[in-house]
């Protein structure tokens, strides 16, 4: 079965065979793993190997699945988006995990799905993802109102990727002192600065190494990472896979950017 990866303008979705165990690993998102034919590994609070159909992992939440050579279906949701805002109040509540029943996850229509990917058809498997977290973007009240300052320092992050970013550098940005720079930024964005600025240099890489017009020197460049070999761990400890597994239109993994919907 051919893997698939759908990048979203605020959640990756993964669907196929990992090649291996996903290792030991944490990172600033939301993320759902659901089994498509059967039960997969999970390590629980006391260390122990589990079977479990599903998992929803709040962000920052160390955790490790093993399924490998079997088909997953993977979403990984930016936590600052209005979904995966919408996931932490409704589903998680403050839990660190949450597994669907069976009925609860019937919602997920799993074929249906899989006939929206060999159709293309990228607005239709969005709908459907937001529907079964119950978000409605036609009734739902919009986002809390953010601060300008913290505005201010969300742009200037995703313009100076390549540049070393300092905190010295944000409360210029954002004239505020750091300790409140520090403190209205984890409260309207939800995550220390630090994390935010890997997580948004992450994502950029991905973008950049699927489409195939730079090396992986220059998309580390361009994402801000010191070179190849510091991009290539970063991934392994935040993603658990390489650069190198993330590909476009080759023989093992389809991967696609639809517009924003």
């Amino acid at each position: 079965m051919l893997n698939h990866t759908v990048i979203f303008p605020d959640c990756i979705l993964f669907w196929g065979t990992n090649a291996r165990d996903i290792t030991h690993h944490q990172h600033p998102a939301v993320q759902l793993v659901v089994g498509i034919d059967q039960p997969f590994l999970t390590k629980n609070k006391a260390g122990d190997w589990v079977e479990c159909p599903n998992i929803l992992v709040a962000p920052n939440h160390a955790h490790q699945c093993d399924a490998s050579g079997m088909p997953i279906l993977s979403l990984i949701v930016d936590q600052e988006s209005l979904l995966g805002e919408h996931i932490l109040h409704t589903t998680l509540q403050s839990q660190p995990w949450f597994t669907y029943s069976e009925e609860l996850l019937s919602a997920l229509d799993l074929p249906l799905i899989l006939e929206y990917i060999q159709q293309q058809n990228w607005k239709q498997i969005y709908q459907h993802i937001i529907h079964f977290f119950g978000l409605d973007t036609t009734t739902s009240p919009q986002a809390p109102d953010q601060d300008e300052r913290i505005a201010v320092v969300l742009n200037y992050l995703k313009t100076h990727l390549q540049q070393e970013i300092t905190t010295h550098t944000l409360t210029e940005v954002a004239c505020l002192s750091e300790s409140r720079l520090l403190h209205l930024f984890k409260t309207h964005v939800g995550l220390p600065i630090r994390n935010y600025i890997l997580w948004l240099r992450i994502k950029t890489a991905v973008e950049l190494i699927i489409t195939q017009q730079y090396n992986l020197t220059q998309i580390a460049y361009e994402a801000g990472f010191a070179d190849a070999a510091h991009m290539t761990r970063t991934f392994n400890k935040v993603l658990g896979v390489s650069p190198s597994m993330i590909t476009k239109n080759s023989k093992f993994v389809q991967v696609s950017l639809p517009d924003v919907l």
